[in-house]
């Protein structure tokens, strides 16, 4: 697990973990087995639900958690689906298409130990499980990039990627609160609800103004990047009625949200 904190001026603590898969089970350098592999991903996944656990929902912070794995399953892209759900986290994935000649490329230049039996790449290959959002409702905020070609725009390529996570990162977390949305419904009370937006819609606006105020370059994008944000936030449930600590509250953490969100968006490689 590697763990990584950032901060930017006028932007709230935002804690990175990145867990690569591969990582559990490599301690017993020895040659690949199925069973260690098991035994590595049940590792793995219970690191992911202990970071989801510890982090998620901490007021005044934000946690972004990277599962690094080939997951060419459908169902084990869903495990981690449900772990999100579990912990009332936004899920997003993102998809690297990669042929066959290039994953054994990349697997030759493995250390001996780590590299991955040629029958099992193959394997794989022939039963990966594209996502498909149109399909599966659940992988609907899914951000494609293709990596068939190497160029010198490396890090103009992955801030777009990031930029593309974020505002899928957005929309996911508009979505998840849907059916609570549904449920609460008829207690809620609009005129409370109504007020609750319009404070946090004025907060967003002059937070906007102010980055835009700032922006060097590229105003366009960065705006229609931030106001992607603003309205999926806007989209949020608020839930039933709500007295004035629990408003406060709600209000703050969205507040929270949405720093992080923009820090995401234009902290990153141009």
């Amino acid at each position: 697990m590697r763990v990584n904190q950032s901060h930017a001026p006028g932007a709230p603590d935002i804690t990175c973990v990145h867990i690569p898969f591969d990582d559990y089970g490599s301690e017993l350098e020895t040659d690949f087995s199925p069973d260690a592999w098991k035994a590595g991903r049940q590792q793995a996944f219970k690191a992911v639900a202990a970071v989801l656990t510890k982090h998620v929902g901490q007021p005044g912070h934000g946690c972004m958690v990277l599962v690094d794995d080939n997951m060419h399953l459908r169902s084990m892209r869903k495990d981690v689906w449900h772990l999100a759900r579990q912990h009332r986290a936004a899920f997003v994935q993102l998809y690297l298409p990669c042929s066959l000649d290039q994953a054994l490329q990349r697997n030759s230049r493995r250390p001996p130990h780590q590299q991955v039996p040629l029958e099992v790449i193959q394997r794989m290959s022939e039963r990966l499980e594209a996502p498909r959002p149109e399909q599966y409702a659940w992988e609907r905020h899914t951000v494609t990039h293709s990596t068939a070609e190497n160029n010198a725009s490396g890090a103009s390529s992955a801030g777009a990627v990031l930029r593309a996570l974020c505002q899928a990162w957005a929309a996911s977390s508009a979505a998840m609160h849907a059916e609570e949305e549904m449920s609460h419904q008829q207690s809620a009370d609009p005129e409370t609800h109504e007020s609750l937006r319009h404070k946090l819609d004025l907060f967003m606006r002059a937070h906007i103004s102010d980055l835009m105020g700032k922006q060097q370059r590229d105003k366009r994008q960065a705006a229609a990047v931030l106001n992607a944000v603003r309205k999926a936030m806007l989209g949020r449930p608020i839930g039933p009625d709500k007295d004035e600590h629990s408003a406060k509250g709600w209000l703050q953490e969205r507040e929270v949200n949405f720093l992080a969100a923009c820090n995401c968006a234009l902290h990153m490689p141009e």
